[in-house]
Order: C-alpha cells, then structure tokens, then sequence
C-alpha cells in the first residue's frame, strides 16, 4: 500500500523516484485512460453490434474484410493495453485509483456526449404505437 513515488518503482523500465517522474506518469496515465474510455466507447458498439447482432444478416458499412481487420486490430491492441495497465495498476494502489478515477472523467465526457444524441420527454401516443409497429 505505498503511494507516489518510490526507489524501487519502475514503470516500463522507467524509475518513478521523482515527484516530476510520477507526475509526468500521471498525466500519461491521464491521457491514456481518456483516449482509451473514449475509442472504447464509440468503436466498440460499432464493431460489436456488426458482428455480434443476430438480426443485422446485411452489412453495408464494411467488407468483410475489413470488419474482420478492424475487429481483430482493437482487440488486439486492447488485449495488449489490458496487459500493460494490469501490470502498473498493480503496481502500486495510488496508480490504481488514479486509473479508475480518469476512467470515470472521460466516461462522464463520453456519456454525455452520447446521450446528448437523443431526445427526451413524454411520448404520445402516436409515437409509442409507431414505436411499437417498428419493433415488430
């Protein structure tokens, strides 16, 4: 349970013994986690929902060829991201926290931006029967 930085801490190879050290991993840690939040919240349900949708049969956004590319790119770059911050999250529980908090900022950007998509308010019922006839 140790916090800031410390003697023995190495990041990548990298000592964390400085407060300038362990600042400037803040911010890496900062703009990584946002970046990430972000391409993870937009990419992720549009390669999803196109290949994990058992009613979508007809896709015109891609080939399959590149369905299959970009697909297999993120994954793998977010399995090998996965692997990277496992290793510093567990590190040290500050670098940890500091993870999940970041996490939590960008997805109150990405929510946010997502919801500021819809509209709101009280249905009629026109539009509810509508709805209705569409779903079916």
């Amino acid at each position: 349970m140790r916090f800031g930085p410390q003697p023995d801490l190495f990041i990548l190879g990298i000592p964390i013994n400085t407060w300038t050290a362990y600042g400037i991993l803040l911010v890496l840690l900062f703009c990584f986690q946002v970046l990430d939040t972000v391409i993870q919240e937009f990419t992720s349900p549009i390669l999803g929902f196109n290949i994990y949708n058992p009613d979508k049969k007809h896709i015109t956004d891609f080939t399959k060829f590149e369905l299959q590319f970009y697909a297999q790119t993120f994954w793998l770059i977010n399995n090998i991201k996965w692997a990277f911050l496992l290793m510093l999250t567990i590190s040290q529980i500050d670098l940890a926290i500091a993870k999940v908090l970041y996490m939590e900022v960008a997805g109150i950007y990405t929510i946010r931006t997502l919801i500021n998509e819809k509209t709101f308010g009280a249905a009629s019922e026109e539009e509810v029967a509508a709805l209705n006839e569409e779903s079916i």
